[in-house]
């Protein structure tokens, strides 16, 4: 699905995914398998089976990283609780108008809060076993 008024930059791959009303989705973008709600923007970047929320912008270079090297299911860190998704493939989780600097990479799992700002050139690892 592709919303009213998104634009969808050059040379991307967009498989098995929604893009919202208003969403960029900029040159060289893959999304696969994701969720983009109402005005998120990404470019430049890797986005597999993981959400953006409404208003979140990604700089360049966003790589989600959605398996583990085990290959086992992927368990997240909520509210100072581990909870297994029940899933193998589990990307990022990133709340509504949070700002990602370019060149974030994060592992299988990660959940990023609303509003929050992540510099760039970070790393975010799960805290989970």
């Amino acid at each position: 699905y592709i919303g009213k008024n998104a634009v969808i930059g050059d040379h991307c791959l967009i498989r098995e995914s929604s893009i919202g009303a208003g969403c960029v989705v900029g040159a060289y973008t893959e999304v696969a398998r994701s969720i983009l709600m109402e005005n998120a923007k990404i470019h430049y970047s890797y986005l597999a089976d993981s959400m953006i929320g409404p208003g979140a912008k990604i700089g360049a270079g966003l790589l989600t990283t959605n398996k583990r090297l085990d290959r086992r299911t992927i368990r997240v860190q909520l509210q100072n609780k581990t909870i297994d998704s029940q899933r193998t493939a589990f990307g990022v989780l990133i709340g509504a108008q949070a700002v990602l600097g370019s060149r974030v990479m994060t592992m299988p799992g990660t959940i990023i809060p609303e509003k929050a700002v992540i510099l760039p050139n970070q790393v975010l690892p799960i805290k989970s076993k």
